[in-house]
């Protein structure tokens, strides 16, 4: 692969039905990760 990438790695979080919870744009840490999936279950319930 040559030149510059012109995009960003992005990451989605779905809720229990499906829904986008949470975004994170850029690289994720597994404690980002690990944050938004506990935030996204603690609302669901």
């Amino acid at each position: 692969m040559q030149g510059k990438m012109t995009t960003q790695p992005s990451t989605a979080i779905l809720d229990r039905d499906g829904r986008i919870a949470a975004v994170v744009l850029g690289p994720v840490t597994t404690q980002t990760l690990v944050g938004a999936v506990e935030d996204t279950l603690a609302e669901s319930d």
